[in-house]
């Protein structure tokens, strides 16, 4: 038997937007074909905004179906953890392409501990 979470992207960059009008609806059916709704802002390294995440966190009725992939930073992700349990980072603690800043990841980490 094979175990873990499948994160589902929903409302995810370079894909067709989705309306902010649909966007709980959208959440909604989400729910019954993946563990975590796994969105993103409008492209690598920019964060969604916050209002996003909270429609989607209430629409999914638990913020630990929620998770976030674009643009988190040690400065911003404390205005998503209310609404998010997951964060996928990378640029936001990277000193380049190819290589992480280890005092960004740990305050990253940090930050999404507290």
């Amino acid at each position: 038997m094979v175990s873990g979470l499948l994160f589902g992207g929903v409302a995810f960059k370079y894909q067709e937007a989705v309306p902010p009008a649909r966007l709980a609806e959208v959440t909604r059916t989400a729910k019954d074909f993946t563990d975590v709704i796994t969105t993103s802002g409008e492209e690598t390294g920019k964060p969604p905004p916050v209002e996003k995440i909270r429609v989607m966190s209430e629409a999914a009725g638990n913020p630990d179906l929620i998770a976030v992939a674009s643009g988190m930073t040690p400065e911003n992700v404390g205005a998503y953890r209310p609404y998010a349990k997951y964060f996928l980072v990378s640029t936001g603690v990277s000193e380049s392409f190819t290589k992480l800043d280890p005092l960004r990841v740990r305050a990253f980490a940090k930050e999404v501990g507290k």
